[in-house]
């Protein structure tokens, strides 16, 4: 069994989840399940770090798709930071980097979010 686990930053206006392991279904639906968790506790804004995973399979990226739906729909944004190469990949095949930003840091998505939220 692959190990996964989510760590939190909850921000004044925003959430940080820092993904460490294999995004498949079950790492994919663990970061939906944190998002959801987050929105019903009025936040719309996430950051996601993948710093420590290094796959992104295709059920993982289809429901980091409906994560983004759902978040657009409530006006979110989306932002996501140290992908590795083909993670990055992946997610543009998957048509993802049309609606969200990748950043090399964490730091930067931060600092693109909070600019995000302050013209809103």
């Amino acid at each position: 069994m692959v190990n996964f686990n989510i760590y939190i930053e909850e921000k004044e206006n925003y959430v940080v989840l820092k993904t460490d392991g294999y995004i498949n279904n079950l790492g994919g639906r663990a970061i939906a399940d944190k998002v959801e968790e987050y929105t019903e506790k009025g936040f719309k804004h996430f950051v996601i770090n993948f710093e420590k995973s290094e796959i992104l399979n295709s059920i993982g990226a289809c429901i980091l798709i409906e994560v983004l739906d759902g978040l657009l729909e409530l006006k979110g944004k989306l932002k996501f930071s140290n992908c590795i190469a083909i993670i990055a990949q992946t997610m543009e095949i998957m048509g993802i980097t049309k609606f969200v930003e990748i950043y090399e840091t964490q730091a930067m998505a931060e600092e693109a979010m909070q600019a995000d939220i302050k013209k809103s």
